[in-house]
């Protein structure tokens, strides 16, 4: 991946991380929560747009206008009609990189916990046996009884949650790399096909939150 891309990839990460922990001062609960919705916020907002008008074709704005392009990822079928085999999968193979990228990104702090482990003590059974099997189950070989390797308490600290509930609830809210991959990977793709749709498959539509 280009230097430049992985530079824009990083920033918008921190960007979201950024909006995230302002929504969880906000509203409380961990900044994990707020992630997913505040990456989409922050992504919109870095994209121009384009949008349709009537005897006018598409008109090139950017972001915060009162109309835009709604993403539609049921139209890649209709688009990639207009695209010859050699540059779909040069797109595809971009958009997958870049979704690899902030799929990596998005689990960083996920890796760098389940690198460190976490050792079982009395802290982590005060959250209850059923938590441990829960998190063991989403998470394998992340809770161990090596006396070497750090408990609960300290790895909070280490990774600067508020409390080790906010820790347990966060290793509670993991879920499998793939979809997540492959959520980003539909939205690059939509993203980069929408520049080839022809005027009779863009949709003007109100500008929502997310």
């Amino acid at each position: 991946m280009k230097t430049s891309r992985r530079a824009f990839l990083a920033r918008l990460m921190t960007e979201a991380w950024a909006l995230a922990r302002q929504g969880a001062q906000k509203f409380g609960g961990n900044a994990q929560l707020y992630f997913a919705i505040a990456l989409r916020l922050v992504w919109q907002d870095s994209r121009p747009r384009t949008v349709w008008h009537r005897g006018l074709g598409n008109q090139f704005v950017l972001p915060g206008i009162k109309k835009r392009l709604a993403p539609r990822t049921s139209k890649v079928k209709e688009s990639i009609v207009d695209i010859d085999k050699k540059t779909l999968r040069a797109i595809k193979k971009e958009c997958r990189e870049m979704a690899r990228e902030m799929t990596r990104e998005h689990y960083k702090l996920y890796d760098d916990i389940w690198w460190d482990r976490i050792r079982i003590d009395s802290a982590l059974y005060d959250h209850g046996k059923e938590t441990i099997r829960e998190i063991n189950q989403r998470m394998p070989n992340l809770l161990t009884h090596d006396p070497t390797i750090s408990p609960l308490d300290i790895v909070s600290e280490r990774y600067g949650f508020e409390s080790t509930s906010a820790l347990v609830e966060f290793l509670l809210a993991y879920t499998p790399r793939g979809p997540v991959e492959e959520r980003f990977f539909e939205q690059f793709l939509a993203e980069r096909l929408g520049a080839y749709e022809t005027p009779a498959t863009q949709t003007e539509a109100d500008e929502v939150p997310f």
